[in-house]
């Protein structure tokens, strides 16, 4: 069970995983814990989020009320959502990329394929005399799987912000992730 632990202010100050309230810290003068322990209701934070903990009236068997502390789950705005998955997903396609290839790699390559076609002019890398046509290959090579990283992250982010719901969004990214 999730029990979330508030300070005397009501502030959300932890979440922790408990099978019951005696596994939780004791609670402890001059500490935030000592104030109170409410159980968390189960969510997707992916789709939604929790709103509270708010005193609500609750009427007990015997007719009289007490005041429970109770967090709410509400939908998750799906632009927001959206906005998350889609920096997810360039997030991921970046460290993909810096994978294939550092920056200062990514520069040096680009360099060297200017120098080539001013070196060259009209020649297209394929027709470049050895070794300057190895060198070419090996520049196009990275460059065609950075360029497939691109490809699929530019369609991954897209299918994000088509998304009708959350679920659908956040599947974007998952089916991203599990590609290559």
């Amino acid at each position: 069970m999730r029990y979330a632990l508030l300070n005397s202010n009501n502030v959300l100050m932890s979440i922790v995983e408990a099978d019951d309230e005696r596994e939780l810290p004791p609670p402890q003068p001059e500490h935030w814990w000592s104030a109170s322990c409410v159980v968390l209701p189960d969510h997707d934070p992916r789709t939604q989020v929790l709103r509270g903990p708010e005193d609500v009236l609750v009427e007990q068997p015997d007719g009289s009320s007490v005041f429970e502390q109770r967090f709410t789950i509400h939908a998750r705005q799906l632009d927001d959502v959206q906005a998350e998955v889609v920096a997810a997903i360039k997030a991921e396609a970046a460290r993909r990329i810096l994978a294939i290839a550092p920056e200062w790699k990514q520069r040096n390559v680009t360099a060297r394929a200017a120098e080539l076609a001013l070196q060259h002019p009209g020649t297209r890398g394929e027709d470049l005399p050895e070794p300057e046509r190895t060198e070419w290959r090996e520049g196009q090579a990275l460059w065609d799987r950075i360029k497939a990283v691109r490809s699929a992250s530019n369609a991954a982010e897209e299918a994000a912000r088509a998304a009708g719901t959350a679920g659908e969004a956040w599947a974007a990214l998952d089916a991203f992730s599990a590609s290559s």
